[in-house]
């Protein structure tokens, strides 16, 4: 199932009720895009790991081996 078209917008058949992940955000994996796919999920991300709902630092159907990772922490200095 295609979640977005090729302009970007989301089809009528899929509406994300969380726009901003609470995992997924944080995950080095994730495309910036705007759409919510990855290395894990080209095609999508399933909604039970982008509302979080599953803990996918462990095996998800589909997942192609990819796993969560974290973003490296940026650290912003203050310009002096």
């Amino acid at each position: 199932m295609e979640r977005f078209g090729e302009n970007g917008f989301v089809l009528d058949d899929y509406v994300s009720d969380t726009f901003v992940s609470p995992i997924c955000t944080f995950c080095r994996h994730l495309e910036m895009s705007g759409q919510m796919r990855c290395a894990a999920f080209p095609e999508g991300i399933p909604m039970a790991i982008w509302n979080g709902d599953n803990d996918h630092r462990l095996p998800y159907p589909g997942d192609h081996g990819v796993r969560f990772e974290a973003l490296e922490t940026l650290v912003l200095a203050k310009a002096s």
